[in-house]
């Protein structure tokens, strides 16, 4: 009879053979027991990085400039210098929700590490869809954000550069903001058509804003 990790061990590799044959998705997953020794703990400073940028995307939504927020490239950008930035961190990804960037139905900028060490930089939604609850790393996403409450209003000041010489005079500043406590770790699972590979991921929300009021993005 084989014990947990002998199970385990024997999931990893049916799916490490069979990998240029899965289903695109999430759903094949390892139960939530390894969470809590690594996802807490092994990468809570990886995970921080999501919610400042998280912090940065809603700021940028808020008050969107054309000439930023209809660029891909930025966005193409921003998730690569993610992973750049820390050899721990193996993905990242900005996936937007239904018909929430130009007239795009799904739009996902998507940056993983290939086998060959080299950065990669694709837009995920183009092989499947993630708005189903078996993508559970933007489910989780998607139904913390429904409880706007919840999150943290960050009130501040702002003055825009009004000439060569002088500053324009001091604005009112009010934002929602994400913290750690806000995100959620996935069950390890095998992200087939993203990495090709196991892992875990951390997801937290961002906004946009309409009407005078934040909302998923």
């Amino acid at each position: 009879e084989k014990d947990i990790v002998e199970l385990f061990l024997a999931q990893v590799e049916v799916y490490n053979q069979n990998k240029k044959k899965c289903k695109p998705g999430t759903e094949h997953n390892l139960g939530s027991g390894v969470i809590k020794q690594y996802g807490l703990n092994r990468f809570k400073s990886q995970a921080l990085v999501a919610v400042n940028r998280a912090n940065l995307l809603t700021r940028l939504w808020k008050e969107p400039d054309s000439a930023i927020v209809l660029s891909e490239y930025l966005f193409y950008t921003q998730v690569r210098s993610i992973v750049e930035g820390d050899q721990e961190i193996f993905a990242a990804g900005n996936c937007y929700d239904k018909n929430e960037f130009k007239d795009y139905h799904l739009f996902c900028p998507y940056s993983y590490r290939m086998e060959d060490s080299r950065i990669n930089v694709k837009d995920l939604s183009m092989e499947y869809d993630y708005l189903g609850n078996t993508s559970q790393w933007f489910y989780s996403a998607r139904m913390k954000a429904l409880h706007l409450e919840n999150f943290n209003v960050t009130k501040g000041a702002v003055q825009w550069r009004h000439n060569a010489t002088t500053l324009s005079p001091v604005e009112e500043d009010s934002t929602i903001t994400v913290t750690y406590d806000d995100g959620h770790w996935s069950d390890p699972y095998f992200d087939c058509g993203g990495g090709n590979i196991w892992m875990m991921t951390y997801t937290v929300p961002f906004f946009g804003y309409k009407n005078g009021t934040f909302k998923f993005k």
